[in-house]
């Protein structure tokens, strides 16, 4: 059975996506694996692979608004689903095409 996951040590990017809105991670275009990965600019790691450009921003969009850390989080059943509807309000803002449109 074959490994699964990018082969250790490749380095290979077809281009990278960098934003304020994003920030601090960016996410790198592996064509070669048909992977983005999501790098934190900060400690220079590599936070996840992903096969789908909106499940690293739903990734990157989570940690902004739904803080971890521990048990000390605790939040009502409300407060969670407004963080995350924000989540998903911003991932459509992100993806919504500049030449869309509006009527």
């Amino acid at each position: 059975m074959g490994k699964r996951g990018r082969p250790r040590g490749g380095t290979s990017k077809t281009c990278l996506i960098k934003d304020k809105l994003i920030e601090p991670y960016e996410i790198h275009v592996d064509n070669a694996n048909r992977q983005f990965i999501l790098v934190d600019t900060t400690n220079k790691n590599n936070v996840g692979y992903y096969t789908k450009l909106t499940s690293a921003l739903k990734a990157i969009m989570e940690t902004k608004y739904v803080p971890t850390g521990g048990d000390n989080n605790i939040y009502t059943l409300r407060e969670y689903i407004k963080a995350m509807s924000q989540v998903r309000d911003d991932i459509v803002a992100l993806m919504e095409s500049p030449y869309a449109i509006t009527a």
